[in-house]
């Protein structure tokens, strides 16, 4: 029997805001590159993309985008609000 592997915390929270972002009608894509880490594109109405990425430090996870934005993973709700309005336009 193939034993499955848990997905790593990283990739289940950037899934989950993803969800959260598409009932808010935003498209997102989620990359898992070869190196490093999944990264989660949430597409602007222009077509631009935002780069977001779950990251832990000080002992809780994080959702990182942009130069200094940040919103801590467990408010989930939040953060997909916020990201919605920013890529509003």
């Amino acid at each position: 029997m193939v034993k499955m592997m848990e997905p790593p915390r990283r990739l289940l929270l950037l899934v989950g805001l993803a969800a959260r972002l598409t009932e808010r009608q935003r498209t997102c894509a989620i990359a898992i590159p070869h190196i490093g880490g999944p990264v989660l594109y949430v597409y602007r109405l222009d077509g631009r993309r935002l780069s977001v990425l779950a990251m832990p430090q000080n002992a809780r996870w994080w959702f990182m985008w942009g130069r200094y934005r940040s919103s801590p993973a467990e408010e989930l709700e939040a953060t997909a609000r916020i990201l919605a309005e920013e890529t509003a336009g």
